[in-house]
């Protein structure tokens, strides 16, 4: 992005703001803000480039339907369906008039304007075009090409929407074999939770938490990666845009019952996961505040180059190259990172601290949890239904060198809870910190209610031990567990 804008600052100190050139330049910042999560951004720099090209070819040319695409796709991601709509289907109509209906330029068009339909909820004229579009991709460009591969996880969708599960596991699976592993990784991860959400609806579950997973750990790495290079404010956005798997892994969980492995496997990705975009943000200025010595400081940068070029490989997909190149490209970019990864932790104290810390997980946290207690880590997530998704509790448990996962609930009813509760014990002090209706909490209703929502399942997994360490999430966060009435009366 910081090439791209320095880009465009010396075409408009040289006059040529408005050329092809500058166009292309503001096409470029569209996609990559586009790709980080800024959509308001994006709309704006695809405005701007369409303008461009409009000025110097006219309205009605070929090329401009390449931008019209552009903003099609950002407006409909910023939530602009009146102007998503619009361009679109004026580049189908334009490209459709200079160039034919069987012109992969046409089917192009085509397919972004049946994405949109598919969102808008216009089912069978978007499926209906995207065959038309599959037939002329796989036809134009062969089996291996991204816009074939992502046709069919398109198209895919449509199926699962119909419930016709084994056509859409079918176009799934040749939209991820016929690429292997050279495909734009982001997009490779969006199918691979495609398919895992397909595993779930089936009720096939295990398949569905074992390819979640996967799907995390890929998405997740991506994530360290790109966050070391962005800004603070950029990163956020892109930590709430990234592919997660962990909703649809916990949701197969919780479908499936108690599955000690599975249950380990899936709570050392949701502690990995938490406060991982606070956590790259302190390592990356801990880095920088520890490096003294000029070769270590050389090196840092090095790493930031590196990691910055495999980071926009990640962020751009393979563009014109085929599935080949772009994955030797990759490797390539990879093995740099790695190799300067290497050299710098050779050099540094630090960055290998940093390193370690990285890679601290559920067994890292059972080795230190201390004899004769037991861990109850609560998470909010959103659960995966066979038609909906719904904002929802459950809680791990560690105890007795056991692992289990425990479902508490819809989220809607046990915040509400919260906040009726605490509303309750707010009114129940008067001026000056004097109880003014004893025992109205304690032994309330309200205060049962969450009792036995939140607490009764888990403890009777921890009965056994002397010490209850507790890790809440969401509005559970707002409910001190001790001030919860006890079966047995008290606390």
């Amino acid at each position: 992005a910081e090439h791209l804008e320095r880009a465009r600052q010396i075409y408009a100190a040289n006059d040529m703001q408005e050329s092809p050139a500058s166009g292309r330049v503001w096409n470029g910042l569209g996609m990559v803000a586009q790709g980080l999560g800024d959509y308001p951004e994006a709309q704006r720099c695809f405005t701007r480039a369409l303008a461009i090209f409009e000025n110097a070819y006219g309205s009605d040319h070929p090329d401009v339907s390449f931008y019209l695409n552009s903003l099609g796709r950002a407006a409909e991601l910023n939530g602009d369906d009146a102007l998503a709509r619009t361009s679109l289907e004026r580049s189908v109509q334009v490209n459709l008039e200079k160039l034919g209906a069987e012109n992969i330029r046409t089917a192009t068009s085509e397919y972004y304007l049946a994405n949109f339909e598919l969102s808008q909820g216009e089912r069978d004229a978007a499926e209906s075009r995207l065959e038309r579009c599959l037939g002329l991709f796989v036809a134009e460009l062969g089996e291996d090409h991204f816009q074939v591969t992502e046709a069919r996880g398109d198209l895919a969708r449509i199926k699962e929407q119909k419930h016709e599960w084994k056509a859409a596991e079918a176009l799934l699976d040749l939209a991820l074999d016929s690429n292997g592993e050279g495909f734009n990784p982001t997009t490779r991860a969006t199918l691979q939770a495609h398919r895992a959400r397909l595993h779930l609806r089936q009720g096939d579950y295990l398949a569905s938490c074992t390819e979640a997973l996967q799907v995390e750990d890929t998405a997740a790495n991506q994530y360290r990666l790109i966050v070391q290079t962005l800004s603070e404010s950029v990163s956020r956005r892109f930590a709430a845009a990234r592919t997660n798997g962990l909703s649809i892994a916990l949701s197969a969980l919780l479908a499936q019952g108690e599955t000690t492995e599975m249950a380990a496997a899936a709570w050392d990705r949701v502690l990995r996961s938490r406060g991982m975009l606070l956590d790259e943000l302190a390592a990356r200025r801990r880095s920088v505040n520890a490096t003294q010595d000029s070769a270590t400081r050389q090196m840092a940068e090095d790493l930031f180059t590196a990691r910055s070029r495999l980071a926009d490989m990640y962020v751009r997909g393979p563009g014109d190259r085929n599935p080949q190149q772009y994955e030797a490209a990759l490797d390539r970019a990879r093995q740099d990172k790695q190799t300067t990864e290497t050299a710098l932790a050779a050099l540094s104290a630090t960055f290998r601290s940093i390193a370690a810390d990285r890679d601290l997980g559920l067994a890292e946290i059972r080795s230190a949890l201390p004899t004769s207690s037991a861990l109850v880590a609560y998470l909010r997530f959103l659960r995966i239904g066979e038609e909906s998704e719904e904002p929802w509790y459950c809680a791990f448990v560690l105890a007795d060198e056991t692992i289990s996962v425990v479902d508490l609930g819809p989220a809607a009813a046990i915040d509400d809870l919260i906040a009726r509760w605490r509303t309750g014990l707010l009114e129940a002090w008067a001026p000056g910190g004097v109880l003014a209706q004893p025992g109205i909490i304690a032994n309330g209703d309200l205060g049962t209610r969450l009792r036995d929502l939140v607490w009764v399942p888990c403890a009777a997994k921890v009965s056994n031990v002397e010490t209850v360490f507790i890790v809440p999430d969401g509005d559970l966060h707002l409910l001190p567990l001790a001030a919860l009435p006890s079966v047995n009366g008290g606390y």
